[in-house]
């Protein structure tokens, strides 16, 4: 049923179901002693999978038919998806390498089965030499990759992935025997290692994504350590303390990245404003965002009515969230990248279904602060996607002609959030004499312009 969960949330997971035919394969041809999975226990495990996507394509077959050549057509048609899918990251391999050799290092230690105090004194020196690289990218050496403390997480268990297939084929064909904790590593490996080779292809994020599947592969570190060290008959505690050495600066690297990195928000230390109602209630922000979530809610309040449609764009969905609006297109997440008539077309699908929006709310940009530097917390806003007055792509062609500029939000002089409301409506309002006055404009305080946060 998980398996099946997994492929419908994500459809290109779907490769999941993989996992069991290759963990019965090697259950068999590694002679497992300790796990049995017989070809019983594998249409057990299939069977749920084909009965609960029997019973989907059953209930919306044609609509989900539809729907799934739509977005492959969608997704061919941009050139990182029909060429360059498959890529060398030659950032990304500088830290894969790294790893590796202090993997490598790590392991080849604890295998010479020398004096415990040795052996933590040596591993000590190994996690210090790691962190003093990863803070200083490799003594300035290495490349700046984007997100890169996460990125050391995500080389760690590519290297082990590299490293533990490779042994474990070695192991098999020189006859060795497999410990019960080598065979549960394998198990836990094989679904790891296909969501991670899936979602490096296929997410934007790249290698990144391989740390979201990182719960079975660093069970699978942990059980191949032990398993290393078993000859060694190390107490308990001191297993602990070598994989804590050996995993310690990876989890550090991904928490303090984690707390400074608010998704394109400002560090919690520069967070000086609270969303005090609607969706949005409790979050911590700036001010900035904060001004601007107000903004979006007051004109949503003031022009439209419960169930009325919207267009926002680009790249810009929360709104939707914030102004308890339906979308009048098909997709909430839109793009000025993808090929023209795509858009087109969504535009007369619009029409056709009579979900014309009351309102719209323009972004020029996507609102995201891009770190500059995390430790100093600076950072910019994201770069212009296009420039609303002179732009035809067919969404803006629709505004201009159907809508008209009712407020904006002004953050700087180049950064401009507009919103505009069906002249229909606009006329509705002016015909029951409601004191529509239309046309203000929001600015930010000047302050906010010497803040660190537009630094």
């Amino acid at each position: 049923f998980c398996l099946w969960g997994i492929s419908l949330s994500l459809l290109y997971l779907s490769v999941i179901i993989l996992s069991p035919f290759i963990t019965f394969f090697l259950v068999r041809k590694f002679n497992y002693k300790s796990y049995v999975f017989t070809f019983t226990d594998l249409l057990y495990v299939l069977s749920p999978f084909v009965l609960c996507w029997s019973v989907f394509i059953i209930i919306y077959n044609k609509l989900y038919i539809i729907s799934l050549i739509s977005s492959l057509k969608v997704m061919l048609s941009m050139p990182a998806h029909s060429t360059g899918l498959i890529t060398l990251n030659w950032g990304a391999i500088q830290y894969i390498a790294i790893s590796l050799v202090f993997l490598l290092a790590f392991f080849v230690l604890i295998k010479k089965r020398l004096n415990f105090c040795l052996v933590i004194a040596t591993c000590c020196i190994l996690s210090i030499l790691l962190f003093t690289i990863i803070n200083t990218f490799g003594f300035g050496l290495l490349n700046h990759y984007q997100n890169w403390k996460p990125m050391w997480f995500a080389s760690f268990l590519i290297a082990f992935s590299i490293f533990f297939w490779i042994y474990t084929v070695v192991r098999n064909r020189l006859n060795k025997n497999f410990s019960r904790e080598d065979e549960l590593a394998v198990i836990l490996m094989v679904p790891f290692t296909i969501c991670a080779l899936t979602t490096s292809i296929f997410s934007v994020e790249g290698l990144m994504t391989v740390s979201e599947s990182s719960i079975p592969a660093v069970a699978a570190i942990a059980y191949t350590f032990i398993s290393a060290m078993k000859p060694c008959k190390y107490k308990q505690a001191r297993i602990i303390l070598i994989l804590l050495l050996l995993l310690g600066n990876f989890y550090y690297g991904n928490m303090w990245f984690d707390w400074r990195f608010t998704f394109y928000d400002v560090p919690p230390a520069q967070m000086n404003a609270t969303i005090n109602d609607g969706f949005g209630k409790g979050i911590k922000t700036n001010v900035v965002y904060s001004k601007l979530y107000e903004w979006i809610k007051k004109n949503a309040e003031e022009y439209t009515h419960k169930n009325d449609f919207m267009l926002s764009y680009v790249l810009s969905p929360m709104t939707h969230m914030i102004t308890k609006l339906r979308p009048s297109l098909d997709e909430s997440y839109i793009s000025l990248t993808g090929p023209r008539s795509i858009n087109e077309k969504g535009i007369e699908v619009m029409k056709k279904k009579g979900r014309n929006p009351q309102i719209a709310f323009v972004f020029e940009r996507e609102i995201m602060l891009i770190p500059i530097s995390l430790d100093k917390g600076t950072s910019h806003w994201n770069a212009k996607q296009f420039y609303f007055p002179w732009s035809m792509d067919p969404f803006s062609i629709y505004v201009n002609k159907n809508m008209k500029q009712v407020s904006a939000f002004k953050i700087t002089d180049d950064f401009i959030i507009r919103c505009f409301v069906d002249k229909k409506r606009l006329d509705d309002i002016a015909d029951k004499g409601n004191g529509f006055v239309g046309g203000k404009d929001y600015q930010q305080p000047e302050t906010n312009h010497r803040t660190p946060l537009l630094h």
